[in-house]
């Protein structure tokens, strides 16, 4: 709960005040308990509810959406910190440029600053699964200059015009977790064409919690996973079906990266063991 105490804090710094703020817990014990001078202002804001059993980024968001006033919807993480113009810098990105209905900000510790990785990323995600925000992330002057057009928005420092959120709404059924920024952006843009925008401006820093080794294996097994219904949904000819076969090869040296960076074979084995589940489904698929 520290991580979220440091979110609202940085929350009651904004020069922009939220009219609202909705916090979706999906523990199996809920606490929650705001106490502290520095968060008077945010008194009488909140509105607190706890969904267990039903958990999921996508289950939390759509039940945000349909408690939330303000129109853009802000949606962020419980372990950010927010710059003190990150709200205003957002709702001044929607009032200045007419076509945007989603704009999000960028992360000032974000592992997508990292050249090599933006630059290999670049490399395999291609085509449906094109994702423009690693290289956006890298211009020079970037926090200096005006907001940028993307392909992607993340998920958990963004904002969104409330008619996207109601004519493209979140759908847990779908089954996205790790992939679930690019699909919904994607269905976003499919239906309302280019809107996507990435304000330098509005800044946060995130602290996720690491990665245990124990979980290194399922996470490479999701990712492989998620790129395979990913393709499933959005492809339309057999361009995308090369963008998968491309972005396949290159989680598999992803995961042979991994394996050596962390002494565990366990990203190697996570990634062979969801390439053999997409086979099955594959076959399965064939056979209906």
């Amino acid at each position: 709960m520290e991580s979220l105490w440091l979110t609202l804090k940085s929350l009651s710094k904004q020069t922009l005040t939220p009219k609202k703020i909705v916090i979706i817990d999906q523990s199996s014990i809920p606490i929650f308990k705001l106490d502290g001078k520095e968060f008077q202002i945010l008194k009488g804001l909140i509105t607190y509810i706890n969904t267990y059993p039903a958990v999921g980024l996508v289950q939390s968001k759509r039940k945000a959406v349909e408690l939330a006033l303000d129109d853009p919807i802000c949606f962020i993480e419980d372990d950010v910190v927010l710059d003190p113009d990150f709200l205003k810098e957002l709702s001044k990105s929607f009032a200045e440029i007419p076509n945007a209905l989603g704009v999000g900000g960028i992360c000032r510790n974000s592992l997508a600053k990292n050249p090599v990785y933006a630059f290999v990323h670049k490399i395999f995600y291609r085509g449906v699964f094109l994702d423009s925000r690693p290289w956006i992330t890298l211009q020079e002057g970037l926090e200096s200059g005006p907001p940028i057009p993307s392909t992607v928005l993340s998920g958990g420092i963004s904002a969104w015009r409330r008619k996207v959120l109601t004519t493209v709404p979140y759908v847990p059924e779908e089954g996205f977790h790790m992939m679930e920024d690019m699909h919904f952006s994607r269905k976003v843009i499919e239906r309302f064409g280019p809107c996507l925008w990435i304000n330098p401006q509005a800044k946060l820093q995130h602290f996720p919690a690491q990665e245990g080794r124990a979980r290194l294996g399922e996470f490479e097994k999701r990712r492989i996973e998620e790129a395979l219904r990913f393709y499933r949904y959005h492809q339309k000819g057999i361009s995308d079906t090369l963008s998968f076969f491309w972005l396949a090869f290159g989680l598999a040296i992803f995961s042979i990266a991994k394996s050596i960076i962390h002494l565990s074979c366990r990203p190697i084995l996570g990634h062979l063991q969801g390439v053999f589940c997409c086979c099955l489904k594959k076959r399965e698929s064939n056979k209906n």
